[in-house]
């Protein structure tokens, strides 16, 4: 029985760049919040606490969200075995 659909990596050459932002971007996040945490608002100081909550909560579902774009790939579906198994098998 053939695949139905073949990985095709992407180049390195191609990803490096994107990379390079994704560090790039952690890097800044890191000195972002090095600041946030280390000069916090003594006036507000609850307001700020919440503030530097929602941004980490942020920060974590930015960084969740890079994991699947740090290593893409494309996808070949092959028409024709889709076919003659819709054929063989019928409708599900």
């Amino acid at each position: 029985m053939q695949p139905l659909s073949q990985i095709i990596p992407i180049l390195k050459s191609q990803i490096a760049p994107y990379r390079t932002v994704i560090i790039l971007r952690l890097i800044i996040l890191g000195l972002f919040f090095h600041y946030r945490i280390t000069n916090p608002v003594e006036s507000s100081y609850g307001l700020w606490l919440t503030f530097v909550i929602c941004e980490i909560y942020f920060a974590i579902s930015w960084v969740l969200d890079q994991f699947p774009k740090w290593s893409p790939f494309n996808r070949i579906t092959f028409k024709d075995e889709l076919s003659a198994r819709y054929e063989r098998d019928g409708e599900p």
